[in-house]
């Protein structure tokens, strides 16, 4: 076999540097955001477990599109996405004051004056105390507005 076809076959599986996928397809929406939380339903109107660390600001960072970090404020953390239909979503655990959360966010991206929106809904599953037979759920709508980059 000819030497040259074997390297010609072997480039490609080099590779190239992976793509991160923040191409025009996907959006890159890391960076500095202010939510704002509007229309919050259950758990007896104790809205506090979402909005005390909700609203405010937001950063996003990470390496791709599928390896993002929303931080909110009072560091609350969680791992989510974006996509090329320009969807988003975050999910995860944690800890607010004695409450357990399971925190869970997904919407839409758009392009505004250059400027990032972001609109979703949040559902969180409060555990305030050791039974499942009282553990209820908050929802709500939010607006997340960037910033800075």
């Amino acid at each position: 076999m000819n030497p040259i076809l074997i390297l010609a076959a072997l480039i490609p599986a080099c590779g190239e540097p992976e793509d991160t996928g923040f191409g025009d397809e996907i959006p890159d929406i890391r960076g500095h955001f202010q939510v704002h939380v509007e229309g919050a339903a259950g758990c007896e109107g104790s809205y506090s477990y979402l909005t005390d660390w909700a609203i405010g600001p937001l950063t996003i960072t990470g390496g791709g599109p599928n390896q993002l970090t929303y931080t909110f404020v009072s560091d609350m953390v969680f791992e989510g996405h974006v996509d090329a239909a320009w969807s988003f979503q975050l999910s995860g655990s944690a800890t607010w004051g004695t409450a357990n959360l399971s925190v869970y966010e997904d919407g839409m991206v758009t392009l505004e004056d250059q400027r990032y929106l972001m609109e979703g809904e949040f559902e969180v599953l409060v555990d305030d105390d050791e039974f499942f037979s009282n553990d209820c759920t908050i929802t709500a709508k939010a607006r997340h507005t960037q910033i800075s980059d």
